[in-house]
């Protein structure tokens, strides 16, 4: 009998989740030793020069890649809607008197206040740092770049660490009594990080505001208020090191993250992140206010800080509810037009 020709076999797909990494990190001033920094880096260095090792990775991950049957979400701009979302709260900590008497050099915050808000952001970083090493734990297996992203990112911690450090020379982070508005805002970090139910983007979602709303504080100060970067401000350093492009774009890859990890299938709901963001703008405002200020602030200052960033959010919202028009007219036109995981 004829035989019969042979249908032939359908190959699986191979979905890539992820972009290549991008290592973030913060400017290093010029002489400072920083020893976890260079170790991090001779360990890199040391698993970059062994081509076995690297083939053996790149095996692993295509391995993972082949046996995945979920495809991917498209990647939506969760990260952006929910800094739109929470404005009121970003305004209330970019106008609070301790925050712009760190910019205006006009005396609301003492140097005793200042060490003291250094030692708290430093013991507060210690936890941030832990926080992003569990979320790091939940990553799916044979997920290398996350791997390596979230580790770039603690690295950029460590340093943020070691330039607080340099203020606070004496610093012991173990007899440290952190204040009550501290406290409250690492239980909720640890809470959120540390639960086995939470889904990575639930991490991010905490993680996140905190990363946001310093690098747009810096650049809102030194773009409103000039003398913010000179010597003659005697925090200029604390403004040049969040109004810096480093900071920035450490700020952009956790909001990143935060878009693809949201986008995968079984993440968590955009009114899930939604109310840990705006819980954690809400702790970020209370560890502002927990700081000592004299006075209320420099009208004056005040006064160029409102209309400075009035000006950039009228052309964010204008520059971003475009966008989304766009896309959901492209989504309509496609027949797509429902909502999926995690959208609006």
């Amino acid at each position: 009998q004829p035989q019969q020709p042979q249908q032939p076999q359908p190959q699986r797909q191979q979905h890539h989740y992820h972009r290549a990494a991008r290592r973030t990190r913060l400017p290093q001033q010029e002489g400072q030793q920083r020893k976890i920094s260079r170790r991090s880096m001779m360990v890199a260095a040391a698993t970059r020069g062994r081509r076995a090792a690297s083939v053996l990775l790149g095996l692993a991950a295509a391995a993972t890649a082949a046996t995945t049957t979920s495809t991917p979400a498209t990647r939506a701009d969760y990260a952006e809607r929910l800094w739109e979302g929470s404005q009121a709260m970003a305004r209330r900590s970019a106008m609070h008197a301790f925050v712009v008497g760190l910019a205006d050099g006009a005396g609301a915050v003492t140097a005793e206040s200042y060490e003291t808000y250094v030692a708290q952001d430093a013991f507060f970083l210690h936890g941030f740092a832990q926080a992003y090493a569990a979320a790091l734990s939940k990553l799916p297996p044979g997920d290398l770049d996350g791997l390596k992203r979230f580790h770039g990112l603690i690295s950029a911690v460590l340093e943020e660490l070691d330039l607080h450090l340099q203020v606070h020379p004496d610093l012991d982070l173990d007899s440290l009594e952190p204040l009550e508005a501290t406290t409250a805002y690492l239980d909720f970090l640890k809470g959120v990080a540390g639960d086995p139910a939470r889904q990575v983007n639930e991490v991010l979602a905490a993680m996140a505001p905190c990363m946001r709303l310093y690098a747009e504080i810096g650049s809102l100060l030194a773009r409103a208020l000039p003398d913010a970067t000179s010597e003659t401000n005697p925090f200029h350093s604390w403004v040049e090191q969040y109004a810096a492009e480093e900071f920035a774009a450490a700020a952009k890859e956790v909001d990143d993250l935060l878009d693809e990890y949201a986008s995968l299938p079984g993440a968590a709901s955009f009114e899930a992140m939604t109310e840990l963001y705006n819980r954690a703008m809400e702790l970020e405002f209370g560890f502002f206010d927990a700081q000592a200020v004299r006075g209320r602030g420099s009208p004056g200052a005040l006064s160029k800080v409102r209309r400075q960033m009035d000006e950039d959010w009228k052309s964010t919202t204008t520059e971003a509810g475009t966008q989304r028009a766009q896309a959901r007219a492209k989504a309509r036109a496609k027949g797509t037009g429902k909502k999926g995981n995690g959208e609006l």
